[in-house]
């Protein structure tokens, strides 16, 4: 025989063996599509998807207690309403995750109208001899003090500003008594603070607001004091997306290496998405102005700069404490960034603590709701967690 029969033989041979090759390379679906079996395909019962879903170390983070990112998860909310926490631990137990409650400060308290004196206090006496210096006749000079910017770590025993009017009568430090209120008490209300040192006299300060602030500025003080490098805070009307641990492990390596103070969780009345968000992720932003303060995480470093400069006396429970945030973060003070869209929200299940309804008219939604997977539940289950 010739040799380019050979040639060809072999030819045919080589052509076949490819063709079984690419047949065994493809398996036919019911529609009469093919899937390509790659080289990946190591096991019959292993999609390629679920081998894909364990290849980054955040895949093999075992679960955690604290969504992964913090030590603690501290719970705001006053110990009365028990609607609240009974929604908090259906939160708690769906998300199989640990609150550490922290008991608010009731706007009824007499802390706060001890508060309130002594805001009344320290406004009058800075503004005496300076009360022709500005066109608004409730402004009063102010400068932050000399340690208000420091991020050393605070001491138990540093204990300044506001919260020297809370210290026990024959405690060292203590600041003289006030004069009684009047009865009836017929003086000027006082009003909250725009800027550093301007009351907007349209706008009085409320007890609410207070209480809030000081609620918010005790969980600071333990974050400070604490071991833990990071926590979160959450006020305890909130949902959260249900895959929030794995959101928070994917953009914590992209926060600033040199240090961070806040990243705001939740958030409304807000516009984080109007400047490009952290290089490497496509939901994390520098914040540019967030108001309400129902979900953030802080870092033990930024609690020390927030207690610093919150206790100011002069700056101390001036205005609803979102409204101090954004203040400290326009002016530079704080490293605060934010989630965008929004990972935490306020439920809006539950009445009020500090207006009317339910909460703000604006909503915001989540796409994977923690909360609706536990009424799911419970109406397929025809019965409460």
């Amino acid at each position: 025989m010739s040799p380019v029969w050979y040639s060809r033989k072999g030819s045919a041979v080589v052509l076949i063996a490819l063709l079984v090759l690419l047949s065994l390379s493809y398996s036919a679906t019911r529609d009469g599509g093919y899937h390509y079996m790659g080289p990946w395909r190591t096991r019959p019962s292993s999609s390629f998807r679920e081998m894909l879903s364990t290849v980054l170390p955040s895949d093999r983070a075992p679960h955690s207690k604290t969504l992964g990112v913090s030590g603690k998860i501290y719970v705001i909310g006053l110990p009365g309403r028990a609607d609240r926490r009974s929604e908090m631990e259906k939160l708690q137990d769906a998300m199989d995750i640990t609150f550490t409650w922290h008991n608010a400060t009731d706007m009824h308290s007499p802390a706060i109208g001890t508060i309130l004196e002594r805001i009344r206090h320290a406004r009058a006496a800075a503004r005496g001899g300076h009360e022709g210096e500005h066109p608004n006749p409730e402004a009063y000079p102010f400068a932050w003090p000399a340690d208000a910017h420091s991020r050393e770590p605070l001491q138990r025993d540093d204990i300044a500003g506001s919260e020297l009017w809370f210290l026990p009568q024959h405690a060292a430090g203590r600041l003289p008594p006030l004069k009684p209120v009047p009865v009836p008490d017929t003086r000027p209300v006082e009003h909250v603070a725009q800027g550093n040192n301007e009351p907007n006299p349209d706008w009085p300060l409320k007890p609410v607001e207070i209480s809030c602030w000081h609620s918010h500025f005790e969980v600071l003080r333990k974050i400070a004091d604490g071991d833990d490098d990071v926590a979160l805070i959450f006020e305890d009307d909130i949902d959260m997306e249900f895959d929030l641990d794995r959101r928070l492990r994917s953009v914590w390596p992209f926060l600033p290496a040199d240090g961070w103070d806040m990243v705001m969780l939740g958030h409304c009345q807000s516009n984080e998405a109007s400047q490009p968000a952290v290089k490497g992720t496509s939901y994390l932003y520098p914040s540019t102005m967030t108001m309400c303060t129902h979900g953030y995480a802080v870092s033990k470093k930024g609690a020390a700069a927030l207690v610093r400069m919150l206790r100011t006396p002069l700056f101390a429970y001036s205005r609803p404490i979102d409204h101090a945030y954004t203040h400290l973060k326009w002016n530079g003070m704080l490293n605060q960034f934010s989630m965008y869209p929004a990972v935490v929200v306020q439920s809006k299940t539950t009445m009020s603590d500090i207006g009317d309804g339910t909460g703000p008219d604006e909503d915001f939604f989540l796409m994977d709701s923690a909360l609706a997977r536990v009424h799911a539940w419970e109406s397929q289950n025809d019965r409460a967690v």
